[in-house]
């Protein structure tokens, strides 16, 4: 039985077949190809480095919209319970 990388069985007349395919296309492929697929490789990554970019400054924003509002509802609850308890201390301590 012949193993693969993926651990199934290649019969030896495919890889030799596939071994000729990758042999033969590295000689026969220009180098200027590999300077093109280079240059479009680097547009490709700019443009999802920049995306990237945007959508984390966008994600910053928006979870600093959220964390100020956030704050102000706990400075809300936290004023409202402080009177409350205040309220609460004033009738304990006042006669009957």
């Amino acid at each position: 039985m012949w193993a693969s990388a993926r651990g199934g069985s290649i019969p030896p007349s495919r890889t030799n077949a596939l071994h000729y395919v990758i042999h033969s296309w590295s000689f026969t492929v220009p180098r200027r190809w590999g300077r093109g697929i280079e240059e479009h490789t680097s547009e490709l990554t700019t443009g999802v480095q920049e995306r990237t970019a945007d959508n984390i400054q966008a994600v910053e924003e928006g979870s600093g919209r959220v964390l100020g509002r956030a704050q102000e509802f706990l400075q809300g609850t936290q004023d409202t319970v402080t009177k409350v308890l205040c309220d609460q201390l004033e009738s304990i301590r006042r006669p009957p």
